[in-house]
């Protein structure tokens, strides 16, 4: 599945790889969402290391998955780490900070997600 998710270490996680739909993410995320283990979540984890469809994304996609994520900032205590290793993805995901910010979420965008994972544990809200 191109979109997967998990739930562990107190976190939700999605994983884009490869090809899929914006549809993909937030089915995905939804599904992760009713897991019983995504209660009380320390925060959500979107890694786009391995996606191919990001570089076919529009900007306006970009902001979209934002806006819907934020719109759910409390089923993940309002904290999102980005991740991505290409350039490209890098700013693609500083997009989406910015749409998150736009409605309060905090959030910081890494190139590794074993960092990502470390800021999202420990809570600290600085960049």
């Amino acid at each position: 599945m191109p979109v997967e998710w998990d739930v562990d270490d107190s976190m939700i996680s999605l994983r884009m790889t490869g090809e899929y739909e914006v549809r993909d993410i937030k089915s995905a995320f939804l599904t992760a969402l009713d897991d019983a283990r995504a209660v009380s979540v320390k925060g959500l984890l979107f890694d786009v290391s391995g996606s191919e469809s990001l570089k076919e994304r529009y900007a306006t996609d970009v902001i979209d998955v934002g806006n819907f994520l934020a719109s759910h900032h409390n089923r993940f205590n309002n904290r999102i780490a980005l991740v991505a290793a290409t350039d490209f993805g890098y700013g693609m995901m500083r997009l989406g900070s910015a749409a998150l910010q736009t409605h309060g979420v905090v959030n910081r965008v890494f190139r590794d997600a074993a960092e990502a994972r470390v800021w999202l544990t420990e809570g600290k809200d600085e960049e």
